[in-house]
């Protein structure tokens, strides 16, 4: 009997050790999981943020890009329409400034004044372009109708 309880004891004992063994792998190893799934877990939201950060910098570059674009188009339409025009009404009032007689200087005179008109017009026109006062006034839906009935 007292060797079957020393084998009893032993075998209990080897269990016993092979139990918290078994238990200190398993907390371990659970340990290692844990650490390896966190710093999965920061790769990722770092990848994320580096995501994020790309697509507001091609974001702001679109946007630098188009208002490049509007500038040079306005420079463009200011420069080669409004300008000449201006010149020419100019030409016509200095005309008015030599001495000539009464009908062509009003004639002269009308010419430019029909110049400024149409120079007043398309700068009306290309501050239109920039902020349609549809937009303004009535708000998109009204500026997208207006577009599109134009």
């Amino acid at each position: 009997m007292f060797f079957l309880q020393a084998q009893n004891s032993a075998n209990t004992t080897y269990v016993v050790y092979f139990g918290t063994f078994g238990m200190l792998l398993l907390a371990v190893s659970l340990i290692v999981f844990i650490v390896f799934h966190q710093r999965k877990v920061i790769y990722f939201q770092l990848r994320m943020k580096k995501m994020q950060e790309d697509q507001q910098q091609m974001m702001l570059q679109a946007s630098i890009q188009s208002q490049e674009e509007e500038r040079q188009r306005i420079a463009a339409d200011l420069h080669d329409d409004a300008g000449p025009l201006l010149a020419t009404a100019r030409l016509y009032l200095n005309e008015n400034l030599v001495n000539q007689d009464k009908a062509t200087q009003l004639q002269a005179i009308f010419q430019a004044r029909q110049i400024i008109d149409d120079t007043i017009q398309l700068v009306r026109n290309i501050s239109h372009s920039l902020m349609p006062p549809t937009l303004k006034n009535f708000g998109l839906e009204s500026a997208i109708n207006d577009v599109f009935q134009k």
